[in-house]
């Protein structure tokens, strides 16, 4: 086997590891997603307020893409990706320590 055909194999290590720490994101943003409403009637919210919360948080997601697609595309997506992970992390740490419903939109 050639050299350049060994290092053109999909299921690679850096795939692998790529693949899981995408599952792992995303799975964690999906998560949040049906609790968040949840979490923010607990902190007195209504449920309509809930659910433009929730709605918010995927407009947000939704705007935010198209940038993210530009960023990987002009620089390196292998920083992209840890810093777009480090971001989602302290926001999904943020709805968890939010005291009220203005920390949470804050952190959308």
């Amino acid at each position: 086997m050639k050299e350049t055909e060994k290092n053109m194999k999909l299921w690679n290590f850096n795939f692998i590891i790529l693949l899981g720490i995408n599952t792992l994101t995303f799975m964690a943003f999906y998560l949040v997603f049906p609790l968040l409403a949840k979490y923010t009637s607990n902190l007195g919210a209504s449920l309509s307020m809930a659910g433009i919360i929730v709605g918010l948080f995927s407009i947000t997601a939704l705007f935010i893409g198209p940038f993210g697609g530009i960023l990987t595309d002009r620089t390196s997506k292998k920083y992209v990706m840890i810093i777009g992970t480090f971001i989602n992390g302290i926001t999904t740490l943020g709805y968890g320590l939010s005291p009220n419903i203005a920390f949470i939109i804050f952190f959308e």
